[in-house]
């Protein structure tokens, strides 16, 4: 049996190895971004993009030097903010951007990969973690996209201080720690990563930059009350505890379990004939780039502190969600998004054991044809968005709704991937208003969500997810997105309206009906009761 080809490393911290050359790569890397720009044509916008763009407005230009909204993550006013100003209401414009900001994440990902074989092999190790299909939602979606962007600014940041860069290394590192509330996670990772490799001065170049945005971040959203609070957790000890071993587990399934493996199967199931010819031809130009080059020795120090360093960085962002209380893992929907830590490390086993050829091979090909899968997903939703978006730009009905009156939106919640509830579109209510006021710029009437959240009890429906309630009176205006249609139903029907919509089924747990199940899930994660 063969084995795959075994890591390159550094002789000294400093000296990179001429085989992780550039000249080699460059065909490689164009052909990657003219595969990312085919993953992205069509994905347009999705869920949180509405919003963001509605607000943007309103925005005056001359007002938006400094972050506001963004207080937070400033950076995130500039790479996201001022494109959703500056772009509006043109999703294809969006699909451009996108396409741009992946390319230049697998370029800055593959400079950190270079550093441990070559420079083929990192391009394809970047692209299969930038585009890992766990967290589609961060490649495919702008607003999602900063945990990736942050994630690829830092890896960049190492590759330059490796290198001797440490300038560049400090202001990437900086960049990529004001992108996103998750960075601390990789900061210390990578530092750790860098102290093993006897390169102190690197270390301490990633965790600086970080420490000043976690001093600023607690001093902006504590004491100045501006920007997103994120530590509303309960911290006490037997809560933390609880926490990160809920983080422990959901990342075990998210990754590796029963959850990743439905991610997989049903993105392949997704691809569409194009898809397909695309997918094959992508693991064929990855399967090359992986056999062909020679190889150095590999440093099998090396190898266990790369392996090493995406543990920890995984396992410090068991810690950082269980402060927050608000990010369990999860493979379906937008909040997939944190799966990026899960991917990384897959994707830094697959770079560094040295499994038998056969194995890794596969390994690739599956990956490849679940990229390209869940991208044709995302573009079959995207024509399903225009669709209906259309539907109520052309509805005299609807703008025949009395001025005030509140209209409860249902069907078209998510896009379905197999039996799981994914895209999100007209589940959250402040994502119907929005979407329904850039429509008809704006909507005469209050457009709310209506789905299987909702409970009538006396007189009003309550969201049992937000805990908010909304009045109902003898009758209500309900419009069926899926099918076009408008109609005024009496108070009384309600509950068996919401009872006929279709599952919200985002993990495997919701579809065993077992009672005993659903009671422990309540317990153990009480907020979300009303998913069981």
């Amino acid at each position: 049996m063969t084995t795959g080809e075994p890591i390159a490393t550094p002789a000294t911290p400093d000296v990179i190895p001429p085989s992780v050359g550039w000249r080699t790569g460059l065909w490689t890397l164009a052909a990657l971004i003219v595969l990312a720009v085919f993953l992205q044509w069509g994905t347009g916008l999705a869920s949180d993009d509405y919003v963001h763009i509605w607000e943007a407005l309103d925005w005056r230009f001359a007002e938006h030097w400094w972050p506001k909204e963004y207080a937070s993550v400033p950076l995130l006013h500039y790479t996201q903010g001022l494109v959703f100003f500056l772009l509006g209401d043109r999703p294809w414009a969006y699909d451009v951007v996108k396409a741009l900001y992946t390319a230049a994440a697998i370029y800055g990902v593959s400079r950190f990969f270079a550093l441990f074989c070559s420079p083929n092999r990192a391009l394809v190790f970047a692209f299969l973690f930038v585009f890992f299909p766990l967290h589609d939602s961060a490649d495919y979606s702008l607003t999602m996209f900063y945990i990736l962007e942050s994630f690829a600014f830092y890896l960049y940041a190492y590759a330059l201080g490796a290198r001797g860069r440490f300038g560049l290394a400090v202001t990437f590192a900086l960049l990529a720690s004001f992108a996103s509330y998750g960075s601390s996670p990789v900061a210390f990772g990578l530092a750790l990563l860098a102290y093993l490799q006897q390169q102190r001065k690197l270390a301490w170049a990633m965790i600086v930059p970080n420490l000043i945005y976690v001093a600023y971040y607690l001093i902006s959203s504590l004491v100045f009350r501006v920007g997103t609070p994120r530590l509303i957790g309960e911290m006490t000890i037997p809560a933390l505890v609880k926490g990160f071993i809920l983080e422990i587990v959901t990342f075990a399934d998210a990754t590796f379990g029963p959850s990743a493996f439905a991610k997989f199967f049903y993105s392949i199931t997704a691809l569409d004939a194009l898809g397909i010819v695309v997918a094959v031809v992508a693991s064929i130009g990855a399967l090359v780039c992986l056999v062909r080059e020679p190889r150095v020795p590999p440093a099998p120090a090396t190898t266990r502190h790369l392996l090493l360093a995406g543990c920890v960085i995984a396992v410090l962002s068991f810690g950082m969600f269980s402060l927050t209380g608000l990010y369990p893992f999860i493979a379906f929907n937008l909040g997939d998004r944190i799966m990026v830590y899960g991917s990384f490390l897959l994707v830094c086993a697959l770079a560094t054991l040295r499994l038998p050829r056969v194995v890794e091979q596969a390994a690739v090909v599956v990956t490849m044809l679940a990229i390209v899968g869940i991208s044709a997903h995302w573009k079959d939703w995207n024509r399903e968005i225009e669709r209906v978006a259309a539907n109520i730009r052309a509805s005299q009905t609807l703008r025949a709704v009395p001025p005030g009156t509140m209209v409860f939106v249902s069907h078209d919640q998510f896009s379905r991937l197999g039996p799981f509830a994914h895209i999100e579109l007209f589940n959250p209510t402040y994502v119907v208003r929005a979407f329904f006021n850039l429509q008809m710029r704006p909507a005469p009437f209050d457009a709310v969500s209506f789905n299987r959240r909702y409970e009538l009890q006396n007189g009003s429906l309550r969201d049992m997810k937000f805990g908010d309630s909304l009045p109902v009176g003898q009758t209500i205006w309900l419009y069926n997105a899926r099918d076009n249609t408008l109609e005024q139903i009496p108070a009384t029907d309600i509950p068996a309206r919401l009872r006929a919509l279709p599952d919200e089924n985002r993990h495997w747990v919701q579809m065993i009906e077992s009672p005993w199940i659903k009671d422990l899930m309540s317990r153990i994660v009480p907020r979300l009761r009303y998913a069981f």
